[in-house]
């Protein structure tokens, strides 16, 4: 009803993110269910994420990959990252195994809802599952073929200056303020496990 909407147009004039608000977010051919303490998903990532499928496609066609590969998706939030490729690749051999982690109990159960919101549930190699990455948790396919992260990268500084106040009222924290300590983790622990990856970055400092 009418009250319904009012108080939907209230939280939103108090910055509470449509996303949340709504329920859902489009992410490639996707319909991703967003919900409070869980990342929202941004359209740089869905670009990139499409663009990374695309290409694994194309190199599976001309034989360049080989198949049955591993896929390792670290802080995952909502699963989207690896539920687009597994979307992207469900009708061949590509990938024998797709592993999403994350430290947040939240963003595990809105992963296991979007498998099942989006009709991947009989995607029998999906694997959600806790794990604190920083501190070297050894949970996954001894060989890593293909690793994915979009982390924490956003600097205290930056996000107290920079960042929106609807980010940062409404949005967590832990999915959000970070700066180094992922990228140094990438090439202390993970490196020596695995043949390619792909990290979202926040800045040339971080590449560097």
């Amino acid at each position: 009803g009418i009250s319904h909407w009012a108080r939907l147009c209230n939280w939103r004039l108090e910055g509470v993110p449509l996303q949340y608000l709504i329920g859902w977010q489009p992410f490639g051919s996707l319909k991703i269910l967003c919900r409070n303490h869980v990342l929202i998903p941004r359209w740089e990532t869905e670009e990139w994420v499409n663009d990374l499928g695309q290409s694994i496609l194309t190199c599976s066609k001309l034989g360049s990959i080989k198949s049955d590969l591993n896929l390792v998706d670290f802080c995952t939030g909502t699963g989207c990252i690896p539920l687009l490729l597994l979307k992207m690749t469900r009708h061949t051999n590509i990938f024998k195994q797709i592993c999403a982690f994350d430290i947040s109990p939240d963003a595990l159960k809105l992963t296991q809802r979007n498998v099942v919101h989006n009709h991947l549930e009989h995607s029998t190699n999906f694997k959600v599952q806790y794990a604190n990455i920083l501190n070297g948790d050894n949970l996954f396919p001894e060989k890593i073929d293909m690793l994915t992260c979009n982390p924490p990268y956003i600097s205290k500084n930056t996000f107290e200056s920079d960042v929106e106040d609807s980010v940062k009222r409404y949005e967590p924290h832990l999915a959000l303020v970070g700066d180094l300590e992922f990228y140094e983790n990438l090439i202390q622990i993970w490196l020596p496990h695995i043949n390619s990856f792909v990290y979202e970055l926040g800045s040339y400092k971080q590449f560097n």
